[in-house]
């Protein structure tokens, strides 16, 4: 079955850089993009690059620079900065809107940390936790729905939503077509199994993410996380998964996007001829 296959596009410096990356996205067969949100992002001007604020995803000029190569930005990446429901609410209009106007059809959002600490920033239980992201998606669910955006909470990040039966929960309380679940297959895969979740969460499941950088291109530093790619692939097929999934890593995107071929997305025809 067809699912739709996104580049992470990770920060770049120079106009001149992210045109140079953009077409060798282009050419990999890429269905579209996933843009990172913070920041880490700039934008240029006249005056040089500058920071870009997280709500300001209607100024990115990715998205019509991209539209001569038929390449969008189909999900947006997001971090909620705030541990109070209603600013979070505030905050989350402006990304979902935004995330609407730049023609993203998905935001991936990641609530704050818990707390390890006394002092740390974050929520100070893990019940607290649970609570914002049930009252997260309870109260932004009719604001996705207008906008055609799916909310899809991060699993297993900071230290919070770490079980797919809970986070099935939150979602199903929500009771909404436009809210639901990221699956990060190599953060998952240091809690749990990636294909339990898949399982577990089913159709709430909106995007899956997997980190395809080969061996040689990582760092010295990082030790490979390994992806038992035939599970995930039997459990996406259990489950009749026909949505986003997302390449990321580090490589050229032409090899990036030929390890999502192991997941049951095969390069397009007119670039295998």
């Amino acid at each position: 079955m067809e699912r739709h296959v996104l580049y992470r596009l990770e920060p770049s410096a120079t106009a001149t850089g992210l045109q140079e990356r953009l077409g060798r996205i282009v050419a990999a067969g890429f269905d579209g993009i996933e843009l990172p949100l913070g920041p880490a992002h700039t934008r240029e001007t006249a005056d040089g690059t500058v920071p870009m604020d997280v709500r300001a995803v209607s100024e990115l000029p990715v998205p019509t620079r991209l539209a001569s190569g038929g390449l969008q930005v189909k999900a947006v990446a997001a971090r909620c900065h705030t541990c109070d429901t209603q600013a979070a609410l505030r905050e989350l209009s402006t990304l979902i809107n935004r995330a609407a106007e730049g023609g993203a059809q998905c935001l991936n959002l990641m609530i704050p940390p818990l707390a390890r600490s006394r002092g740390d920033q974050g929520f100070t239980s893990y019940q607290t936790a649970l609570n914002f992201a049930y009252e997260l998606l309870h109260g932004a669910r009719f604001e996705a729905e207008v906008a055609g955006v799916v909310l899809a909470l991060e699993a297993g990040a900071n230290g919070c939503l770490l079980s797919p039966v809970e986070l099935r929960q939150v979602i199903d309380a929500a009771n909404s077509w436009a809210v639901g679940a990221c699956i990060d297959v190599a953060r998952i895969g240091r809690i749990g199994s990636p294909a339990d979740w898949l399982r577990t969460l089913t159709a709430r499941v909106h995007s899956v993410r997997v980190d395809c950088t080969r061996p040689a291109d990582r760092p010295a530093s990082t030790k490979p996380d390994d992806i038992d790619f035939a599970a995930i692939t039997e459990a996406l097929d259990d489950i009749r998964y026909d949505r986003i999934v997302i390449a990321a890593g580090l490589g050229d995107p032409a090899e990036i996007r030929s390890e999502l071929t192991k997941l049951g997305c095969p390069i397009p025809a007119r670039l295998t001829r």
